[in-house]
């Protein structure tokens, strides 16, 4: 259920970026201060007199200018090895949610992992405690120690990201929200039930204030006076006495709490800015967009940013405004040499020139996205789809990269003839000419999107599934399509074509059809839960990865279960010798290569990382898409299982209704002989008498003009000979 919520937020935002970008620029007159009254009725008493007059505030900042230091060594994260899995430099990416300057050195957080910049490149830090929990705050101190808070807890590394260990708070029910450190060096920590104190080092904390109250942001002015931000609103106190006092604001979640030079306070929620020049008695708003960070530049200004555009206001008035970006922003930071970094939802770091008023992509070296689809082309390219909203392309198996074409995706596939076909969104894009150029296909679900897709080998029929429930057939290659399927608000999560009319489609149930869609079988067990792929051999046996188990049929009707203990089996392929590899939710890929008598880890899960897509290239590498952590290869060797002995295995299905499979493996090449028998010995029907190669082997039996009982096959390979019993129920 995390996992869905997960998504749903990422489609939400994304969805709302695009709505806010083809409406175009926010309108100048909407971004205008006026006055704001708050509903709080409040002691007046209590509210402090302003003392403008008597100090001068400095800008709050979680950073000081001071030389590195020498202990700490940055790791290079081009090829970092996780158990034989390479971390690939590209795609780049990833969600930027905020940027920090410590002993400069600037950092960014992207989601589930940390990144500062050196020599014009983001170097990962390799924080990898969780797989789905974000990163919330950071603090970096002198002598190379690293404060992060993310979604479940605070961690602190004494050797700069090498390792990492998990402060106790006293409950693990306490979450982190913000990290200040004061004058004296006393770190602060903000969370869901109040605030924290260090006691004697980074990683002891006592109870400090506000206990059982949800702190979003705290800040410390000049004058010693603690802010707090609280979904009730804003509270302060003097940092020694702790008498803490209501400031009159409405309730709200406020994201950060900001002064300028002249004393001006400002926060924000999702909607509006807010500002008071005393003290918190009164304050003014600025609405007019969806608002997503501000802060304070080096001239005095506010710069404010919204989810499509950066602005800048000196006093009262709107200094300047950047064009729309068709990427959702989440944070922007001026740096010492006045570059400015844009973070942004899945697309990485933009570099913002305000004389040219332009955004360059700037991600460079910060492989954090999501990638939702890896697909190896019969060229030898490698074309692959992330959260950044963009196809990217490699021609040497994942090393160098380029972005080919804006598009999110979440499913791409390819047909014997070398077609691509790619749902972008809410159609479908096709290529001929591996990627170089793109055709439009005659379908649109919007506003919905497609979620699973399949293609008949010979590019004729295509099947797609949406994030709606609906299903939709093409037999001409895509020139037109048919709804077969009405939405029910469920997703449809894995389409498999078995031939031109025969289609399984997984929405919660699984759904059967051999009629084009005329007519539906609704198949339902308790196997099918959480199913995400549906693939055939070879041989046309077809193998559903289920949450909780592998399920193997060969009509699409009934399912027997694998033996073979998995937990979150994801993606099936089959490398060129029809050999089975399996890969779970957590990037371990398993293999049987010898009909399931025995299995073998090929490559062990990587810790801490939750995949989206997976592909096996025909050059023998395993590549694993992640969320938020981008993409891992690992080289394997790929050649055929040589079986020890001859032997003749259990059919498939048994009990059966009119066919089955029989299996048997070879040690050499033979003459073989396969024959049934029925209850009394005689020979009803011989089904093999030929040479054939050493391996692994299927033969299909039709059972119709048979009456139901107990029959048994045998194999004669030479000397050798094998009997097995099966059963045939009408």
């Amino acid at each position: 259920m995390k996992y869905f919520f997960v998504i749903f937020f990422y489609l939400l935002s994304s969805n709302f970026a695009q709505k806010t970008n083809v409406e175009g620029k926010i309108e100048r007159e909407s971004l205008k201060w006026k006055a704001y009254l708050s509903n709080n009725i409040l002691d007046k008493s209590k509210i402090e007199e302003p003392m403008f007059n008597k100090f001068k505030f400095g800008s709050i900042e979680k950073s000081q200018v001071q030389p590195i230091p020498e202990q700490v060594v940055l790791r290079e994260n081009k090829k970092i090895l996780l158990d034989n899995w390479e971390k690939l430099p590209g795609p780049v990416g990833g969600s930027v949610r905020q940027f920090y300057q410590f002993f400069n050195r600037i950092y960014a957080i992207a989601d589930n992992e940390l990144f500062v910049l050196e020599e014009q490149s983001w170097k990962s830090l390799n924080f990898e405690q969780t797989v789905f929990n974000i990163i919330q705050c950071l603090q970096v101190f002198e002598d190379g120690s690293i404060l992060i808070g993310d979604d479940f807890g605070f961690y602190h590394s004494h050797d700069n990201g090498i390792s990492w260990s998990k402060i106790n708070l006293g409950d693990w029910r306490i979450y982190p929200r913000d990290i200040l450190v004061t004058k004296n060096n006393e770190i602060l920590l903000a969370t869901s039930d109040g605030i924290f104190k260090s006691t004697s080092s980074i990683s002891n904390y006592s109870r400090f204030a506000l206990e059982g109250k949800n702190i979003t942001t705290l800040s410390l002015d000049i004058n010693n006076n603690l802010w707090v931000g609280t979904p009730e609103g804003i509270y302060k106190a003097n940092f020694t006495s702790l008498n803490w006092n209501k400031v009159n604001i409405d309730s709200g979640y406020y994201r950060k709490i900001i002064f300028d030079s002249k004393g001006v306070i400002y926060t924000y929620t999702d909607y509006q800015i807010l500002r008071s020049k005393d003290l918190g008695n009164t304050w003014d708003k600025l609405t007019g967009a969806y608002f997503t960070d501000i802060f304070i530049d080096k001239n005095n200004e506010l710069i404010v940013t919204s989810v499509s555009q950066i602005f800048s206001f000196m006093g009262e008035d709107l200094v300047w405004e950047s064009p729309i970006n068709t990427d959702f922003l989440l944070t922007t930071f001026i740096a010492d040499n006045g570059n400015i970094f844009t973070g942004t939802l899945g697309s990485g770091v933009f570099l913002y020139d305000k004389l040219s008023s332009t955004f360059e992509n700037f991600s460079n070296g910060m492989n954090a996205s999501t990638i939702r689809g890896i697909l190896y082309l019969q060229n030898g390219d490698l074309l692959v789809c992330s959260d950044a909203n963009k196809l990217f392309l490699s021609n040497d198996d994942g090393i160098t990269w380029q972005d080919t074409l804006d598009l999110w995706s979440r499913c791409m596939e390819t047909s014997d003839d070398g077609s691509i076909y790619i749902a972008a969104g809410s159609g479908i894009i096709k290529s001929i000419d591996y990627a170089k150029s793109w055709i439009q296909l005659d379908i649109n679900v919007s506003p919905y999107f497609i979620n699973a897709m399949d293609i008949s080998k010979d590019s004729q029929s295509i099947c797609v599934g949406t994030s709606h429930g609906e299903v939709y057939i093409s037999h001409d290659s895509g020139k037109n399509f048919l709804k077969i399927k009405d939405h029910d608000y469920r997703f449809v999560d894995a389409v498999e074509i078995l031939n031109k009319n025969t289609y399984l489609i997984y929405c919660g149930p699984l759904l059967y059809t051999d009629d084009g869609g005329q007519t539906f079988v609704t198949i339902n067990d308790s196997l099918f839960m959480g199913v995400n792929d549906i693939e055939s051999d070879g041989y046309g046996n077809i193998y559903m990865a289920a949450f909780k188990s592998i399920l193997k049929s060969h009509d699409g009707l009934i399912w027997d279960q694998i033996e073979f203990d998995i937990t979150g089996a994801r993606y099936i392929s089959f490398d060129k010798f029809n050999q089975l590899y399996v890969t779970n939710r957590n990037g371990g890929v398993y293999s049987s290569k010898d009909r399931f008598l025995s299995w073998e880890t090929v490559a062990n899960v990587i810790n801490n990382t939750h995949i989206w897509s997976f592909c096996l290239s025909p050059n023998g590498y395993l590549y694993n898409g992640s969320q938020d952590k981008g993409l891992y290869r690992k080289k394997i060797e790929i050649k055929q299982n040589v079986p020890a002995k001859s032997t003749l295995l259990q059919n498939f299905p048994n009990p059966f209704n009119n066919r089955t499979k029989i299996y048997f493996t070879l040690n050499k090449t033979s003459n073989v002989k396969l024959e049934i028998f029925d209850i009394l010995g005689r020979r009803i029907t011989s089904l093999l008498d030929k040479n054939l190669e050493n391996g692994y082997h299927q033969v299909e039996w039709n059972a119709d003009g048979f009456s139901s009982g107990i029959y048994y096959y045998r194999v004669t390979v030479g000397n050798f000979y094998e009997t097995k019993k099966m059963i045939l129920l009408k």
